[in-house]
């Protein structure tokens, strides 16, 4: 590794080679499998007026295109999850483009666009799905058993099944049985990530609201009736592709063209209008709230949707980074696990800002972090602060953790660049006070102002 120090050198011994930093991870739920219908004749598929003469492909066009957004690498657009930590469940267990391989366009092909051959993991079954989330919350059976430092994502698609004569209220209904709207909360809520979202296409998706609410969970859903098919107003959304239709759910479509800020077909404008104007603070990045509100203002099908935020926190979570910072910090806050800097963010006067251990702090959009005097900035063990500028476009004498105030580093720290373009780094901003700082690596960046670095 090529390191490049501005205004010292020091050789450091290994560090942090027990630290386990957060993860983001996904598990995608679709039970139902593509419906082909030919002529007048439905062959096991569900007839609503004239879709009993369509290829119902959205169950497996969405979900590939939900796994898409997650795996891509950010520089593409994508949130950057690891392919291994998304979990995908669908239908039978085999790729719906795999099913029908002599009509099935390669736009919806893993192999095609990443050399991937299969993304589903296994079956959309109950005993599958039980097993994923009981896994992701215990640990069982080889599964990482996920903590608060991680965050987690769930999209389901399908339909739903009234239990109301039982008093169960709905199952989400699977590949050859169902899950229960308590049997879903249950397994969810034990899983301990400090932050969950969770979007929610299938039928009576919004029914599912009270046994899935817990603090810092996101919850967007498609419908208190029936969820809907992308009804091609004001613009086609559905796909046209060598003369055949490839659908996709209205609610789906919105958030993930808005999110990936590309539609389905690749473009990045929506009847006219740029998917950048999702983007309401203008940071780069989507949060939950502005795919929500970019869902809001485009659905034209009359799904009765319901976004739940009771701890009033999806303008600062995004799929690509769970935490966002852009804003100046008036109060006193704390993060842990993957933080996004977006914008010039300013610790004020009598203020601290804490990142918990093993924290992993990306500056974007050329921005720095301010620790003004009076104010306090406390990093924890193995805390890493990274230049995340994939395309070379970052200022180096902006981008920097500028310090005026008060700072106490843990143990392991690094100031980093993910994509080996140079930056400031660690700035105390002429400061006189003198600080000694211990087991602390610069890779393509430096540190300025009154300091002592030493390998003790």
């Amino acid at each position: 590794m090529r390191k490049y120090y501005l205004i010292i050198t020091v050789l450091f011994g290994l560090m942090g080679l027990n630290s386990i930093a957060q993860e983001k991870y996904a598990v995608l739920i679709c039970g139902e499998e593509v419906h082909v219908s030919h002529g007048d004749e439905c062959l096991d598929c569900y007839p609503v007026g004239n879709r009993a003469y369509y290829n119902w492909t959205e169950f497996w066009d969405d979900t590939y295109l939900m796994w898409e957004m997650l795996v891509k690498p950010e520089a593409e657009g994508g949130m950057g999850f690891a392919d291994e930590n998304v979990y995908v469940l669908y239908a039978d267990g085999t790729d719906g483009n795999i099913a029908n391989p002599t009509w099935y366009a390669d736009r919806y092909s893993s192999f095609n666009n990443f050399e991937i051959i299969n993304i589903t993991d296994d079956s959309a079954t109950r005993d599958n799905v039980m097993e994923v989330l009981t896994g992701l919350a215990y640990g069982h059976n080889g599964y990482t058993r996920l903590k608060e430092d991680d965050f987690l994502f769930v999209w389901t698609f399908g339909h739903s099944i009234s239990n109301e004569l039982k008093d169960n209220g709905f199952s989400l209904k699977l590949y050859g049985d169902s899950i229960t709207e308590v049997e879903l909360g249950q397994k969810l809520r034990a899983i301990s990530t400090e932050k969950k979202a969770i979007w929610m296409q299938n039928c009576f998706s919004s029914r599912y609201i009270d046994n899935l609410q817990k603090l810092n969970t996101v919850i967007n859903t498609a419908s208190w009736f029936s969820g809907h098919v992308a009804d091609d107003y004001p613009v086609v959304e559905n796909e046209i592709i060598n003369d055949s239709t490839y659908h996709h759910a209205e609610f789906d479509y919105h958030l993930y063209s808005s999110t990936n800020q590309e539609t389905p077909e690749e473009v990045s404008y929506y009847n006219g209008v740029p998917l950048s104007n999702a983007d309401l603070n203008n940071d780069n990045v989507i949060s939950l709230y502005e795919s929500n509100q970019w869902l809001v203002n485009h659905n034209s099908t009359p799904d009765s949707m319901v976004f739940v935020d009771s701890c009033d926190i999806s303008a600062t979570t995004s799929l690509r980074f769970p935490t966002l910072l852009f804003e100046n910090i008036t109060s006193s806050e704390s993060h842990r696990g993957i933080i996004g800097v977006t914008k010039d963010v300013r610790v004020m006067p009598g203020q601290t800002l804490t990142l918990y251990d093993k924290a992993k702090v990306h500056f974007i959009n050329d921005a720095k972090i301010t620790v003004e005097a009076g104010a306090s900035l406390v990093i924890g063990d193995n805390v890493e602060f990274i230049m995340d500028d994939p395309h070379g476009t970052s200022d180096p004498s902006h981008s920097a953790l500028l310090v005026r105030g008060n700072i106490s580093f843990g143990s392991n720290v690094k100031f980093s660049s993910k994509n080996g373009h140079d930056w400031k780094g660690l700035d105390f901003d002429a400061m006189t006070t003198s600080y000694t700082l211990q087991n602390i690596e610069f890779d393509h960046c430096g540190i300025y102002g009154s300091v002592t670095v030493s390998n003790s």
